[in-house]
């Protein structure tokens, strides 16, 4: 439906509402598994092709693929649910507009400044690059690598303050018992 339309409808495939509990297809990407609905709405480019020996997706040679329809999955428990959605996606589809709230965007440059944490700057810059990836809770390759990066940059940084730590304390306990040991011979 996406490439080739309905017959005699004037429009292809936009959207995808999948309803009920839909088993998800599995990607197998860098030794991760994990289900995802994308699979289902990427047809143009594809970034994950079947595999009929593994029996999941695999990357393909495309790292920049993206899904070409709206999509989202449901599964209600009762009959006056699936009214109201639909009922609200249809109005949606009539007048977006009337869905978005005017608002103000206010930034407070001077106080940013002053509050800014320059060793956060990663962080900063992660939450603004993949705020809509987390907000609909889209996992990518970009994604998965930056995070997997900082969480082994954390558990080095960890690790390095502990050495230095211990080799700190080391040194003041080294003190101590010289300390109790000439206590104990000038007692004797």
């Amino acid at each position: 439906m996406y490439f080739d339309g309905i017959q005699g409808e004037p429009s292809k495939l936009a959207g995808v509402v999948l309803i009920g509990n839909i088993p998800l297809p599995v990607i197998e990407d860098n030794g991760f598994m994990y289900p995802s609905i994308y699979p289902y709405v990427d047809f143009e480019d594809q970034q994950f092709v079947y595999d009929q020996n593994k029996n999941f997706f695999v990357p393909n040679d495309n790292p920049n693929g993206q899904a070409e329809v709206r999509h989202g999955m449901i599964n209600f428990d009762t009959t006056t649910q699936y009214h109201d959605y639909f009922l609200k996606l249809k109005n949606y589809n009539q007048d977006p507009a009337s869905y978005v709230a005017p608002k103000i965007w206010y930034d407070d440059f001077i106080g940013l400044k002053k509050y800014y944490v320059t060793e956060n700057t990663n962080y900063y810059a992660n939450a603004n690059i993949f705020s809509e990836d987390i907000g609909y809770h889209r996992l990518n390759n970009l994604l998965l690598n930056t995070l997997k990066t900082q969480h082994n940059n954390s558990i080095l940084d960890i690790g390095s303050d502990l050495s230095t730590g211990l080799q700190s304390s080391s040194a003041e306990l080294q003190g101590y018992a010289q300390m109790i040991t000439s206590e104990s011979n000038v007692a004797k």
